[in-house]
């Protein structure tokens, strides 16, 4: 079966919710969220292999997440425990203040343990006075931490679809260090060749040397990135930290998504979808004093504002990442152009082979610098559908 990922599960058939997940050396057993009806066998099997898809990422968070399977247990347990509605839960609260001022035992003064006892009944009446004054202020439900759990996990996919990107981005940037670093290299063998002839000093040659370790430092901190971003990915989504999973290329930009794109026209969906402001529309709901009431429709339409903000804004970024793709597209081309140019001139004798090579490298970089335009582009493109779809910023923080 290959080098399956640790720490997820799921079943590759249809008779089980879980697969065996195994390695060269180990097999391992471990569960996703969801039950098998959940899923069809075809989905179970594309997340369990060892293959990364974009396309997969949320499946991948809501299954095998740590933090999102966590919140699951936390809020069927806090259900069971406190109940479905806002009096639901305070209730809960004034029984638990209840029963810790019945079972309060106050010491008498000439106790050997006097200081000890009174201590554990003072800490029992503060505590009972929290939880009195937790259902005094009370105005969470259920559907509001669910609210907020779904929004944790809407933010992981997002996080982890910009992991995606950031690693695809990072490659590139460790092959445009590399190219730097040959055309340092390129300079160095030039500045002694120079030197040899008396067109050239010994403080230029050490400049030029200095340009390579410095090249070759940049190297080794985009590999130490690009591994940093890929392990952090692996994570999120399920593989242990020395797994080898696939992973995939991204999407192309579409750039016809753009016409699709209007803040004002989508302004009332990502209000309407927006997890902060539908815990808080709901809460207004459960506010049963004039206090609560003001307060909360205060910070509503500070919401709405800061929500119309956002979405703005992630618009802005889309033209913004699109115009600088359009401009990477031209450069690419031209670049590529002088350089088939200059390997002409080469053939000729018009140009050096440094200038060739340089040229060569040079409009690699160009290509290099379109892609990554392009993984940007579409990273701003997400993030206004994640706008549109819940996520914009709803306040300053």
């Amino acid at each position: 079966m290959g080098n399956r990922r640790a720490l997820r599960g799921a079943r590759a058939a249809a008779a089980a919710v879980m697969a065996v997940l195994m390695t060269s050396s180990a097999c391992m057993t471990a569960f996703a969220s969801s039950p098998e009806f959940a899923r069809t066998a075809e989905e179970w099997a594309s997340l369990a292999d060892n293959r990364l898809e974009y396309g997969e990422i949320a499946g991948l968070i809501a299954e095998y997440n740590p933090t999102v399977q966590k919140n699951q247990y936390d809020y069927r347990k806090f259900r069971a425990d406190y109940g479905d509605t806002k009096d639901d839960i305070s209730g809960e609260y004034r029984r638990l203040a209840d029963e810790l001022l019945s079972d309060i035992d106050y010491p008498s003064e000439d106790d050997a343990s006097y200081a000890t006892q009174m201590m554990a009944a003072l800490t029992s009446e503060m505590t009972a006075k929290q939880l009195q004054q937790q259902a005094d202020n009370n105005l969470e439900d259920a559907e509001i931490i669910r609210t907020n759990y779904e929004m944790a996990e809407k933010a992981l996919v997002q996080t982890a679809q910009n992991n995606m990107i950031s690693y695809h981005t990072g490659l590139l940037s460790v092959r445009s260090a590399e190219i730097a670093k040959q055309i340092a290299e390129l300079q160095l063998s030039a500045a002694r060749a120079q030197m040899n002839v008396g067109m050239n000093t010994q403080i230029g040659v050490l400049n030029a040397e200095q340009a390579v370790q410095n090249a070759e430092k940049n190297v080794i901190s985009a590999r130490s990135g690009a591994d940093t971003t890929e392990q952090k990915l692996k994570i999120m989504l399920g593989w242990k930290a020395d797994g080898k999973p696939e992973i995939g290329a991204l999407p192309e930009p579409d750039l016809s998504r753009i016409d699709s794109m209007d803040p004002v026209r989508d302004l009332p969906a990502a209000l309407e979808k927006n997890y902060t402001l539908r815990a808080n529309r709901k809460r207004l709901e459960n506010a049963d004093n004039e206090t609560d009431y003001n307060t909360l429709k205060t910070t509503i339409a500070d919401n709405e504002a800061h929500i119309a903000a956002s979405l703005s804004t992630a618009y802005q970024n889309v033209i913004a990442a699109r115009n600088t793709y359009l401009y990477n597209q031209t450069n690419a081309a031209l670049t590529a152009q002088t350089a088939a140019q200059t390997a002409q001139r080469f053939g000729i004798g018009a140009a050096s082979a440094l200038d060739s090579q340089t040229a060569q490298l040079g409009a690699e970089q160009a290509q290099i610098a379109l892609t990554q335009s392009g993984y940007a582009l579409f990273q701003a493109m997400e993030a206004y559908d994640w706008a549109v779809a819940g996520l914009a910023a709803a306040s300053a923080g």
